[in-house]
């Protein structure tokens, strides 16, 4: 199901507060391991259910950050990257 309504920065920050909740659910996996002692190949799915869970949720925010600013995923690592490198020529020349 895919919406077409416009973010804003009131759904950019739900959808960083939604990545938040990786802490929690990591929290109740460590309480399921310790306390209820889950064998490891159900830790092993659990785990890669979260992997592929938070991919998505952070796709999403990327998705959201990128329409609020206009800049796309490629561009914007291309700036971190250049911005990365000025600082550390302004690193070696102190």
């Amino acid at each position: 199901m895919k919406e077409n309504k416009m973010k804003d920065r009131f759904s950019f920050e739900q959808e960083i507060l939604d990545c938040w909740k990786i802490t929690d659910d990591l929290k109740m996996l460590l309480e399921g391991i310790v306390e209820k002692d889950i064998p490891r190949d159900e830790i092993a799915n659990i785990v890669l259910g979260l992997e592929q869970l938070y991919n998505l949720k952070f796709s999403r925010l990327f998705s959201t950050f990128e329409e609020l600013n206009g800049v796309k995923r490629s561009e914007w690592l291309i700036m971190s990257t250049n911005r990365i490198k000025l600082e550390k020529k302004k690193d070696n020349k102190v």
